[in-house]
């Protein structure tokens, strides 16, 4: 990928990203790249579409990771701090703990920063979501080093309206009376513009005057995220105007579509937990270990032995991922649906071939992968007699809660799930489902998938809660990431196109 290039299919993804060309000509590039001029300048030279995918992929996770912190976080914002920057280098990212980076780094950075820029510039909800944890990301690296809100004042001049002594002490009273504490010996105030700090203007903590805003030097962090906030918020705009552009480049758009869906679970990778998995062990597993969705899906066909296409591809793939083998599959739908009326002929006719299918035996004999959370989450709502879906949100909160019941977890729980709905925090609100049926383990690292969820619980019923046999994964190895993201989304449109709701 030449990010350098200006004409070709190349050069409509470097026009993407060069925003504003106009920037480079006042920005000096000696040291101050990427972050510190909160990435004004596009990427320059070339990666390959492995590294474009890799860069991408381990900042969402850093991103998610921010995410799921935030939500859960309810603690001191020192000790948030710790836990982000034990995250950050669990996954890799160590250097967002510096404002002194490699070179290699700040490529990283940059290139990764960019390339998410544009997946999610698409929908105003996914560029609220990338401002909003970028600029989360931001006020960290700011906490983790006491030199870099300096820095970052200097390198876009946003410190050059100090307000003069003089003007300070004449207006004594008046700032006085918007901050607590106040110094006169040591006031160092900033004049911005009252529309660039409305939140403080709300809160009565800076003096107004002539449009400006009296604005302490303690409020400059405030100041400054608010400012890459209008800055990224107008980059993703424009952005999404040039993505027209990239229609041609049908590669890099899948590659971009899959990144701003999230799906981090695309890689997903199993083998069999414990023994040998069979049809008959089923129930059991489902009352032990099934993350809600799947509970929900396999008592609908165990009393209506049937489902619809949707229900169907989502629990079929999850049994195939749980190391359930064609033969068992195969054996566990014709028994349930024969319960239904439906003869042998009819099924061996009807839906055999959408079992093998899943498992690469017909068709293109692709190896499909189990549906994701995400990918679970963002499906058609289910109508009907439809059994697919999400149910913290394809549920409503009455249906949810007599789910949760049916669990028997506690009242304490049962709300904080149903709260966690409310704000649309569905992957958070299983994983608080998953803490209340394993009260002395929790899911590490947030959870992306069904057989994730289903997994960890086997390991930790099984008496080892330090590794799993089986995980779900987001391949670090770039030569692995470029293909499995993007074949596991053509997988799953195949079978789509191939299989109707009426089979």
């Amino acid at each position: 990928m030449d990010f350098g290039q200006l004409k070709s299919k190349r050069r409509t993804l470097s026009s993407a990203f060069n925003v504003n060309p106009e920037i480079k000509k006042s920005v000096n590039l000696d040291g101050v790249n990427g972050f510190h001029s909160f990435y004004k300048m596009p990427p320059s030279g070339s990666i390959t579409l492995q590294q474009f995918e890799y860069y991408a992929l381990e900042r969402l996770k850093v991103l998610k990771a921010i995410e799921l912190n935030n939500v859960l976080k309810g603690k001191k914002f020192k000790e948030y701090c710790d836990e982000m920057r034990d995250e950050f280098r669990n996954l890799g990212w160590q250097f967002l703990c510096t404002d002194r980076l490699s070179k290699e780094d700040e490529e990283k950075d940059l290139v990764s920063h960019h390339i998410l820029r544009l997946a999610y510039a698409k929908s105003e909800g996914k560029r609220q979501w990338f401002i909003t944890q970028e600029t989360e990301l931001l006020k960290l690296r700011m906490m983790f080093s006491n030199s870099l809100l300096n820095r970052l004042l200097e390198v876009n001049q946003l410190s050059s309206n100090q307000v003069p002594a003089e003007e300070i002490n004449e207006l004594t009273d008046e700032l006085r009376g918007c901050q607590t504490g106040f110094n006169m010996a040591n006031a160092v105030y900033y004049k911005v513009d009252f529309e660039e700090v409305l939140q403080l203007v709300s809160s009565r903590k800076v003096y107004l005057s002539q449009g400006y805003a009296y604005l302490p030097a303690s409020e400059l962090q405030s100041f400054v995220l608010n400012k890459y906030k209008i800055h990224l918020k107008e980059q993703l705009a424009m952005a999404c105007k040039l993505m027209p552009g990239l229609e041609e480049e049908n590669r890099i758009m899948r590659q971009l579509k899959a990144l701003s869906g999230g799906d981090l679970g695309t890689g997903y990778t199993t083998k069999a937990v414990g023994d040998k998995i069979t049809c008959d062990m089923l129930d059991q597993l489902s009352l032990r270990s099934y993350p809600l969705c799947m509970q929900t899906l396999h008592n609908h066909i165990k009393v209506k032995h049937h489902a619809k296409h949707e229900g169907r591809m989502q629990y079929g793939l999850f049994l195939k991922g749980m190391g359930v083998s064609l033969e068992e599959s195969l054996k566990y739908w014709r028994t349930q649906f024969c319960k239904g009326g439906i003869d042998t002929e009819k099924f061996d006719k009807t839906y055999a071939y959408n079992v093998r299918h899943n498992y690469g035996k017909e068709g293109k004999r692709a190896d499909y992968s189990p549906f994701s959370c995400l990918k679970i989450i963002s499906s058609s709502e289910p109508k009907g007699d439809e059994c697919h879906g999400c149910p913290y949100k394809h549920s409503d909160e009455l249906s949810l809660r007599h789910l949760l019941e049916k669990r028997k977890i506690s009242a304490e729980a049962t709300e904080e799930i149903l709260g966690l709905k409310r704000q649309g925090h569905y992957q958070v609100a299983c994983m608080s489902l998953f803490k209340a049926t394993h009260p002395k383990e929790g899911l590490h690292g947030g959870l992306q998938h069904p057989n994730q969820y289903f997994e960890e619980s086997q390991t930790i019923l099984s008496g080892n809660s330090e590794t799993s046999d089986s995980k779900m994964t987001a391949d670090s190895s770039e030569k692995e990431t470029a293909g499995k993201s993007n074949d596991n989304k053509e997988n799953i449109q195949d079978i789509e196109d191939e299989f109707d709701d009426e089979m």
